[in-house]
């Protein structure tokens, strides 16, 4: 009964999802319109915050903001041309490479994704396998056969194959059950699973609700970023609108990261806004471990190594091709954000 329980929902979960949010709007006259995508997790704040102290419209932005369920129907969207410019975690790859689209500067280091197993779960007693990663829990034995819930082509998906490469346990050895975050948790609540992997907020909030042990995060093996990407045809023709909705995302980044009360606010604003409980401490949490990139720290970056990286992943793993990943590295640009930062 439990196996047909996870069948049936990992089934509804494969159900297109389309956009919500979006509204039908002609541009003012005399603004330029761009369509803003985000989703109703922490990448969608800094957006929310622009929109709300009406930034864009001072700046001449007709400002479409549009929100998806996750980076799959994103990328539908992006395909339609429905959006200009979006922030997006590693599902950008797919973006890119589908559509020719462009990544033009980062907006956040994410932090927070993590692999969680319940207490009583006997991969907590192996601490250490890997010397060089003292922290991290699990080993062969105590990994094998084990059933994984995950999001798959997000950063989530490359958590997991990273921490099965540190504890040697081959992809295959393990039984991977694709599901999208909130009907993730549901779905472990009821004892289906050995493992999930989640982000933040969940992440933050599991191991009080459920008593939820963490096992290892993506921030043990790798740096994670999350990019502005940009439509091949926005990137073409709107070129100056794009440089200045940017200009506003790092204007954004330095009001939130110099107060941080104030950037908890805002995503429980932002995560009520769209259907969810908004959990202040979990907030302030999420707040000191989600950094947004301000103007110096984009500058002091090394612009396009995360992005590299996560496009090797993909390639490592076989769900695109290598000459795939050399184009979608091709793609991601640097001419403006250095224009929009140049002093």
């Amino acid at each position: 009964m439990k196996k047909l329980l996870l069948v049936l929902l990992v089934l509804a979960m494969s159900l297109p999802v389309f956009a919500a949010g979006q509204q039908e709007s002609s541009s003012k006259e005399g603004m330029t319109k761009l369509g803003v995508m985000v989703q109703p997790y922490f990448n969608g704040v800094v957006a929310m915050y622009i929109r709300d102290q009406g930034w864009a419209e001072e700046a001449g932005l007709d400002i479409d903001l549009q929100v998806y369920s996750n980076g799959s129907t994103a990328n539908e969207a992006l395909a339609a041309e429905l959006w200009d410019i979006g922030f997006q975690g590693a599902a950008y790859v797919f973006g890119v490479i589908n559509t020719d689209a462009k990544l033009v500067g980062n907006y956040e280091e994410t932090r927070g994704d993590t692999l969680f197993v319940r207490p009583d779960s006997d991969i907590l007693k192996v601490k250490g396998f890997n010397p060089t990663y003292p922290e991290v829990y699990g080993d062969p034995e105590t990994i094998k056969d084990k059933t994984v819930i995950f999001a798959p082509g997000t950063s989530l998906h490359q958590l997991l194959i990273e921490y099965l490469e540190r504890i040697g346990v081959g992809a295959d050895n393990v039984d991977k059950v694709p599901m999208d975050y909130q009907t993730g948790e549901q779905v472990f609540a009821t004892g289906e699973g050995h493992i999930i992997a989640l982000p933040t907020p969940w992440s933050l909030t599991v191991e009080e609700k459920y008593g939820w042990k963490p096992i290892a995060t993506l921030s043990d093996f790798v740096m994670s970023t999350g990019d502005l990407i940009v439509s091949n045809n926005a990137y073409e023709n709107k070129k100056e609108a794009i440089k200045t909705y940017m200009g506003l995302v790092y204007r954004a980044a330095e009001e939130l990261e110099a107060d941080h009360n104030l950037k908890a606010e805002m995503l429980v604003k932002w995560y009520t806004e769209n259907g969810r409980e908004g959990n202040l401490e979990a907030a302030k949490q999420e707040a000191e471990l989600r950094i947004l990139i301000t103007p110096e720290v984009q500058k002091s970056m090394e612009y396009g190594k995360p992005e590299a990286a996560i496009a090797d992943f993909y390639a490592y793993i076989g769900n695109i091709e290598p000459e795939q990943a050399e184009m979608f590295k091709k793609n991601v640009v640097d001419d403006l954000w250095k224009e929009v930062l140049a002093d």
